[in-house]
């Protein structure tokens, strides 16, 4: 699921301090849709750094994360459950 912001709510990067390695976030724009890249002195360009449009022209942001691993140590888990269960005397 994509929990969308309201553009208002971005905060652009200092570029010139955090340079240009930061990950890309995606853009929503009524007639065009969503856009992955940044947003840039109040323009918007693709993940390539090529322009798209004006930065007016969005209304919604999302933050994008990479894949987390869903993988879970069996014997890890059950000690914490075990501990939480227990009764109290």
């Amino acid at each position: 699921m994509i929990n969308w912001k309201e553009i208002a709510e971005y905060v652009e990067p200092d570029w010139a301090q955090d340079g240009t390695a930061l990950p890309p976030s995606l853009f929503w724009r009524t007639k065009k849709g969503a856009v992955l890249g940044y947003l840039r002195d109040d323009e918007l360009f693709d993940w390539k750094w090529v322009y798209v449009c004006d930065g007016n022209k969005v209304t919604h942001f999302s933050d994008v994360t990479g894949p987390v691993s869903n993988v879970v140590d069996l014997n890890a888990f059950r000690a914490g459950q075990g501990q939480a269960a227990e009764p109290e005397a």
